[in-house]
């Protein structure tokens, strides 16, 4: 209603908001430009996939599509990615 609260009361509040399901949180360090990550294959090679980003926090990123149960994807902080470069899974 427009009325200051001082700082240090307790309120009662309903927040209204929305709920994802399906929802991949990886390290902000993962996320390539602005909708790509690298995702590591059966045969440990590097592929670019487009992903749907939810959110982008300073530490994490929310991906809400693009991604399936058990992919790998690259966390680390590569310079130079070409498609199809081997790596070492590390668990």
């Amino acid at each position: 209603q427009g009325t200051q609260l001082p700082v240090g009361l307790f309120v009662d509040a309903t927040i209204t908001g929305r709920w994802f399901e399906n929802i991949v949180t990886l390290p902000r360090i993962s996320l390539r430009g602005a909708n790509s990550v690298w995702v590591v294959d059966e045969a440990n090679t590097l592929h670019a996939r487009e992903v749907s980003v939810l959110r982008v926090t300073e530490d994490n990123v929310l991906i809400s599509a693009g991604l399936s149960p058990g992919d790998k994807v690259n966390a680390s902080p590569l310079q130079f990615v070409v498609k199809g470069m081997p790596v070492v899974v590390v668990d």
